[in-house]
């Protein structure tokens, strides 16, 4: 991403009206290292803000968001695969889009801390948000399904 990419993306929506927006995600930022020691995670511009950019500098909000927390690409993943939303859980570090996205598609959901969100705020989020289960990690899984295996 540069100055010149996001210059040119509103430039082609500024001068064609039928040049479809696609965002990927309404994300505002990504850890890209772990909280080693209780210490902040770092945090790097995620998808979200150069949608934002682009929005911004062409007056044109996206038409469509295809990725996380959109409700269609949920439905569509879980027929795709076959899946029950009864028995399927979304496991995911951010309540935004993670969660929210299990949520919309009517699966459980799993917050784990290991990104941009606390396990405070994610007990604390709106009902749309609000994690069915939290874990400091994705390692309760692993514990999880043994013990699933083992009672088989």
């Amino acid at each position: 991403i540069s100055y010149y990419k996001v210059a040119k993306a509103a430039a082609y929506l500024l001068g064609n009206p039928r040049c479809l927006f696609v965002s990927t995600n309404p994300d505002p930022a990504y850890s890209f290292a772990p909280r080693a020691g209780g210490t902040a995670a770092t945090l790097a511009p995620a998808g979200g803000v150069w949608a934002r950019c682009v929005a911004m500098t062409s007056g044109r909000e996206p038409d469509i968001v295809c990725g996380k927390p959109s409700r269609s690409l949920g439905k569509h993943m879980l027929s795709a695969y076959g899946l029950d939303p009864a028995t399927t859980c979304m496991v995911g570090d951010r309540v935004d889009t993670d969660i929210e996205f299990g949520r919309a598609a009517g699966m459980h959901t799993l917050f784990v801390e290991s990104g941009t969100t606390t396990a405070e705020a994610a007990a604390a989020a709106g009902p749309e948000q609000r994690p069915d289960f939290i874990a400091e990690s994705i390692a309760v899984l692993e514990a999880a399904l043994v013990g699933e295996a083992a009672s088989d």
